[in-house]
């Protein structure tokens, strides 16, 4: 019996320690993590390719460029751990292997960055690998945006923090 209560004074001390950790990470999301995410394009600028996602593998276009920069607009869930932990989705295609992470309880539309992908060689699959969330079967699509800039322009680089 005392170790009955003991049990049930430990995982009721767990259980509101997860809780409080989550209400205090809920608190930097000033946004709705079950919302599409939506990036305004320009159709003179940004070409959209579409892609089949089968089993975790995206197969490629075959005319996609080399250069550019690249996005794969993709529809992810996020399972049971993924409200307790950072769900993740690493990318695999030859020597191409990236990891990126999402908002806890991801339930939607991303943006997943694949501009290295491009910049390293083209190839036929991109395997999705999911942790703590699911990525159904769908036809992604996989924005590009040609533009260049000459080496010897001024770029202005605008980040989220200071360094």
């Amino acid at each position: 019996m005392k170790l009955l209560l003991i049990l049930s004074a430990v995982m009721l001390i767990l259980a509101l320690w997860a809780r409080l950790r989550q209400r205090c990470y809920a608190r930097h999301i000033n946004y709705d993590v079950q919302t599409d995410a939506f990036i305004p394009t320009s159709t003179d600028w940004v070409k959209a390719h579409e892609a089949p996602v089968r089993n975790n593998t995206v197969e490629l276009p075959a005319d996609l460029p080399a250069n550019g920069s690249a996005f794969l607009e993709i529809q992810i869930h996020s399972n049971w751990l993924g409200h307790h932990f950072d769900p993740c989705i690493q990318l695999l295609s030859g020597a191409y292997d990236d990891a990126q992470y999402l908002e806890r309880g991801v339930h939607g539309r991303r943006f997943l960055n694949i501009t290295r992908l491009l910049a390293e060689s083209c190839h036929s699959q991109l395997r999705l690998l999911p942790q703590h969330c699911s990525i159904p079967d769908q036809t992604a699509k996989i924005h590009i945006s040609a533009v260049t800039v000459a080496q010897d322009e001024p770029i202005l680089v605008i980040a989220p923090h200071p360094d």
